[in-house]
């Protein structure tokens, strides 16, 4: 369980790690203002976009959020104007509604410097927890609450590994002046 430094309604169970951003650089820009202008508490309007680079360089986290602290009721299902009752703005969302999971709020994607462990004890709520993990869970004092991972996560996190290795693979090819990965020797 981790909890947004400078968003305190928004707090959840990390789901997914990046050791680097992998989302495109128009999220990037968008969503590093948005987070390093609530961290200096001032209008995403008004932070520079030279620090996108450096910013993007730190480990991402995918958070399932508590929807306990939000306006959402158990139940409803995303759809116009839903978005906008979500206490965090839509550009910080994993991804798309209906892509990977179901028509539930998509997971987050924060950045390492805006998270930090949640020691509270107090439950979680969200329609997919019980979908992504074992029922119940264990709390230690140090480490807060640990899930049990379903097969579904499990097997979700290996097709995500599998994705970002074949775009890096594209990447490689395509610098290279490959366009199908085969090597042709003369």
């Amino acid at each position: 369980m981790v909890r947004h430094l400078h968003r305190p309604s928004l707090r959840g169970l990390v789901i997914d790690v990046d050791l680097l951003c992998v989302k495109p650089d128009s999220w990037a820009v968008t969503a590093s203002c948005l987070e390093r202008a609530a961290a200096a508490g001032v209008p995403p309007d008004e932070c520079l976009v030279e620090g996108v680079t450096k910013w993007r360089k730190q480990p991402f986290y995918a958070v399932l959020p508590d929807l306990s602290c939000s306006a959402w009721e158990e139940g409803e299902e995303m759809g116009v104007g839903k978005s906008e009752q979500l206490p965090w703005p839509n550009e910080l969302s994993a991804w798309q509604v209906n892509y990977r999971m179901t028509k539930f709020p998509p997971p987050v994607y924060l950045p390492e410097d805006s998270v930090s462990f949640d020691p509270d004890d107090r439950g979680m709520s969200h329609p997919e927890l019980t979908r992504l993990f074992e029922h119940g869970h264990e709390f230690h004092m140090h480490r807060g609450r640990l899930y049990q991972p379903t097969p579904r996560l499990r097997l979700w996190q290996q097709q995500q590994a599998k994705d970002k290795q074949e775009a890096q693979r594209q990447k490689r090819y395509q610098r290279i002046g490959l366009s199908d990965g085969t090597f042709f020797l003369s």
